[in-house]
């Protein structure tokens, strides 16, 4: 039985099921960015500094100094 690759490479070509492949790949990897950026944006606090009415220009120092204290893994 043929793998569905197989399958794809004899109806359409290899190229179009590489396109395909890569698409899936970016599809699968952007999947990440926004519950990644929510965390983010709630662990710094960012979220009820917008809701208490900070302005953007304190803000940002304040997010700069404690991202760069957190601890990466």
């Amino acid at each position: 039985m043929a793998t569905w690759v197989e399958h794809q490479q004899q109806q359409n070509g290899s190229k179009d099921v590489d396109e395909e492949a890569c698409m899936y790949a970016m599809q699968l990897s952007s999947m990440v960015v926004l519950p990644m950026t929510l965390r983010v944006a709630v662990e710094l606090g960012i979220l009820e500094q917008i809701q208490a009415g900070a302005q953007i220009r304190t803000l940002l120092p304040r997010i700069w100094r404690r991202g760069s204290a957190t601890p990466t893994p």
